[in-house]
């Protein structure tokens, strides 16, 4: 499905936002993964965002 030219996907329940997004972005860049995959993805950059804004209160 495609809202305004954008592929727009389902999430299969409410806490996986994270990687219905990420599809979704591949999929506008022409990109296609299994779907584990993004999962995996999504772990990685939560990860590293919650990492990043514990040093900025750090210092």
């Amino acid at each position: 499905m495609k809202l305004n030219g954008f592929p727009c996907d389902r999430q299969m329940d409410m806490m996986d936002c994270g990687p219905a997004c990420l599809k979704m972005i591949a999929k506008h860049h022409g990109k296609f993964y299994l779907e584990y995959k993004y999962y995996d993805m999504h772990q990685v950059i939560a990860s590293a965002l919650t990492k990043t804004k514990a040093l900025k209160e750090t210092f």
